[in-house]
């Protein structure tokens, strides 16, 4: 897909302020697959998930699926601060992002939510709220509440090597502690508030109730190794919610975290490959359904 089939604006999101989210959307070739809105990742992985969310979204687009790329309130080019942003704020956003994209076309088109890191738990959230049906994408999961306390313990390593430990009184708190008082914590550059930490903290990563399907991809080195736990005990539980799931383990570099930007190819053909086999294998039962239905109709 070339440069100019991008489609960059600030759409305008009703009853909050500010108003304007900065948003990209991929148009799909046709013929039409389905519909892509990405939840992207946490602060500073979203920096460093970029170019590998644009590669995906130009295969994607180039495979027949609409993508569209929204900064959340706060991050990236869409206006507001970080510490302006919230969870619920975000979830919002990311249901503007759904209406929109689903009013692009005249056509009712499959809809997946694409989950990066602990985006994967925000898409989760939006899928609970839509209350319609629509599949799920993971890259890496990561929930919510993890992601949170991964967070704290960089602002209390860096508080420990600042020297800040030694301070008195408010100085002295530890940042959950300032946290649960009310006051935001710096970190890494980007200001934790309050009301965002107690809102990622109470998400559950629960699965949505009219789950199609769910691709869930990892990135492991050359030498996989078993998945974490957790990872497993998600998987399972996510997996038995739904008739239709893809648990897939790809090598490639960690591009979220890495100092220099990586590429992660056969995470993009994999996935692209996956939503695909979905789509196809969707298509076919929803036919074999229709036709049974118009069987039985035609004998009553």
């Amino acid at each position: 897909m070339t440069g100019h089939q991008r489609q960059p604006w600030f759409h305008t999101v009703q009853d909050r302020a500010p108003q304007t989210r900065f948003c990209v959307l991929y148009p799909g070739r046709s013929p039409l697959r389905g519909q892509v809105v990405l939840a992207p990742p946490f602060a500073e992985e979203l920096n460093k998930c970029r170019r590998m969310i644009r590669l995906q979204a130009e295969a994607l687009a180039a495979a027949g699926f609409d993508v569209l790329v929204m900064d959340l309130l706060g991050t990236g080019d869409s206006p507001g601060e970080f510490g302006d942003a919230s969870w619920n704020r975000w979830r919002d956003d990311l249901l503007a992002a759904v209406a929109h994209v689903r009013s692009t076309r005249k056509e009712s088109l499959p809809l997946w939510l694409w989950g990066v890191r602990a985006g994967c738990a925000l898409a989760a959230a939006c899928a609970r709220a839509l209350d319609q049906d629509c599949r799920l994408l993971f890259w890496q999961p990561l929930a919510a509440p993890q992601q949170l306390q991964q967070w704290l313990r960089w602002a209390k390593v860096g508080t420990l090597l600042s020297g800040t430990s030694a301070a008195s009184g408010a100085e002295a708190q530890t940042p959950q502690q300032r946290l649960d008082r009310g006051d935001p914590v710096d970190i890494g550059g980007y200001e934790l508030s309050a009301v965002l930490a107690r809102e990622m903290a109470a998400d559950g990563f629960e699965p949505p109730g009219r789950l199609q399907a769910l691709v869930w991809m990892e990135v492991c080195s050359p030498e996989p190794v078993p998945p974490p736990p957790w990872v497993v005990a998600q998987q399972s539980r996510w997996s038995g919610q739904v008739a239709e799931a893809r648990l897939l383990q790809v090598e490639g570099p960690a591009f979220w975290s890495t100092v220099e930007t990586e590429d992660a190819p056969l995470l993009v053909d994999a996935t692209l490959r996956a939503l695909e086999s979905v789509a196809d294998r969707m298509a076919v039962a929803t036919g074999a359904s229709t036709q049974a239905a118009m069987e039985g109709n035609a004998h009553a």
